[in-house]
């Protein structure tokens, strides 16, 4: 069950602030997601997919620290139950 939550709440809020708005902004201006093939442009995907991966590790441990030690969701209509392990009142 919990497992559900989660991913509803992961649907709901970071997939949707960072795949469909970016996706809707860029349509709506015309531009094309296309890969560079300049070393200046693949320099930059390169530093772009490392910090992707950064962050979606960052977010996959914080999501799992929300479900054992606050047993909740990252979600406003699901908070954490617990403060969790080493918090501090």
């Amino acid at each position: 069950m919990i497992v559900l939550r989660h991913l509803f709440a992961i649907v709901v809020l970071p997939f949707t602030i960072t795949v469909l708005v970016p996706l809707w902004i860029a349509r709506r201006n015309g531009t094309a997601l296309v890969m560079g093939w300049s070393a200046g442009a693949v320099a930059v995907q390169v530093f772009g997919a490392m910090m992707m991966a950064i962050g979606l590790r960052l977010f996959v441990a914080s999501v799992s620290r929300f479900a054992s030690d606050g047993r909740g969701t990252l979600a406003p209509w699901d908070p954490p139950r617990t403060r969790g392990i080493g918090s501090t009142p």
